[in-house]
């Protein structure tokens, strides 16, 4: 007789039998998704359980979502009424519902510890025509991604107290291929290159998978909340984008359509499009995804040698679509001030030449080679081809992906493929390019 086993809350010291047999091979269904719930869940309320060791990657994965705060919500000043009165939701609530809200209005004064008048015109601003914080807008995932990409790469004057703060160093860059001519095609190849001297990012949590779940699990568990737990984090970054013109010349290249049809095939398995529809809208995996996602992480490796920041402690976020190829390399902690400024210097013009030839370099050799560039499936799912922990892996909280869709091979170039041919195009192209750069 196979030897029972116990489902036990360690808080509340409920439990519920478990038999070893069962759930090792038959995956028995449960009437609740844990021990200390009780038995009136939404649906039938009976789902698989299927045991796996504490140390699998699979046991838990978190679903998050983020955006960067841009103007022109970035100019509301923290602390003002306005902030303080959307951000507490106890006052803000019985307001907004009220047909009559003076008595509420003036509650709400007192306890903020300001005037009638400021509470009335934070109001009247949040619940105006246009109304804070959207103004007016509707927002899908990926407009919002949109709309990162172009209040980054557009030039503006920051307001006091601005939570996104960019410093454009394009001009710049562009002057190097006068000063350093044997790296025009490299310089060439990218159209902006911009300091984040300050950003402000909200990150929320919306659940988790356990094991090859396709179901996002709320974070109360039962789904009975109507909100949504959230951090706000402070930081700062470098953003690059690469020429528009020479990317889509290179992506025209029939070599990709092999390795990108066995991804797509295992990525529509695995589960995983469910979580990464902002980054690969309709799930589709693209050349240029590929080429920005594992060029991001070779630049990650190299930040961590170069400004001394801890992988673990940068993030990235990719701007792909027709119109966008760029990579924002930032650190955001929840301290109010920020970080050291490290990471922001390194888009100085000749530091970042440095950095992106150091990448580009690492990119052409890995210690595991010629295995890792030759594998044909890494990673939990087998969506990584030539990427491994020599070269392209990083720890998974910097990864938007959780260390998938990775391969050198969009990078260094096999055959002619990668970025090397990017930059082979922009040489030939020099004297054209001359005049596009100036």
């Amino acid at each position: 007789m196979a030897k029972r086993w116990t489902l036990c809350c360690e808080h509340c010291k409920r439990e519920r039998p478990l038999d070893e047999r069962e759930a090792r091979y038959q995956s028995p269904k449960f009437d609740r998704h844990q021990p200390w719930l009780n038995n009136d869940l939404p649906g039938d309320g009976r789902a698989e359980i299927q045991v796996v060791d504490v140390s699998d990657p699979r046991l838990y994965t978190a679903n998050t979502v983020s955006a960067l705060v841009i103007p022109p919500e970035s100019r509301v000043r923290r602390g003002s009424v306005l902030d303080r009165l959307y951000c507490t939701r106890r006052l803000l609530e019985p307001i907004r519902k009220a047909r009559r809200p003076d008595m509420l209005i003036r509650k709400a004064a007192s306890e903020l510890g300001c005037s009638i008048t400021d509470v009335r015109e934070a109001w009247q601003e949040i619940c105006g025509e246009n109304g804070y914080p959207l103004y007016g807008q509707v927002f899908t995932p990926g407009q919002l991604v949109e709309d990162e990409y172009r209040a980054i790469t557009t030039p503006f004057d920051p307001a006091d107290d601005e939570d996104f703060v960019t410093f454009h160093r394009t001009a710049h860059w562009r002057e190097l291929c006068e000063r350093i001519p044997e790296w025009f095609h490299l310089i060439a190849s990218i159209s902006h290159l911009i300091e984040i001297k300050r950003l402000r990012e909200i990150r929320v949590f919306k659940g988790f998978t356990r094991a090859h779940g396709e179901t996002t699990v709320p974070p109360d568990i039962i789904g009975a909340l109507d909100w949504l737990p959230a951090i706000e984090l402070f930081g700062e970054g470098l953003f690059f984008t690469l020429d528009g013109t020479l990317l889509r010349s290179w992506e025209r290249q029939a070599g990709f359509n092999t390795r990108l049809e066995i991804l797509q095939r295992r990525y529509a398995q695995s589960g995983l499009s469910n979580h990464n529809d902002v980054w690969l809208p309709g799930g589709r995996i693209t050349p240029r995804f590929m080429l920005l996602h594992t060029l991001a992480h070779l630049l990650i490796r190299q930040v961590e040698a170069t400004a001394g920041y801890p992988a673990a402690s940068l993030k990235e976020r990719l701007y792909c679509g027709p119109d966008m190829a760029g990579i924002l390399i930032y650190v955001a902690v929840p301290d109010i001030a920020g970080s050291l400024g490290g990471l922001s210097e390194l888009s100085a013009p000749e530091r970042f030449l440095g950095l992106l030839d150091a990448a580009l370099t690492r990119a052409d050799w890995c210690s595991l080679d010629p295995v890792c560039s030759e594998h044909e499936g890494q990673g939990a799912h087998l969506l990584n081809f030539a990427a491994c922990h020599g070269c392209a892996l990083i720890p998974e909280p910097a990864c938007l992906f959780g260390n998938e869709l990775l391969d050198r091979t969009f990078v260094k170039g096999d055959d002619g493929l990668g970025v090397v041919g990017i930059l082979e195009h922009a040489a030939g192209c020099r004297d054209s390019l001359k005049g596009a750069l100036r």
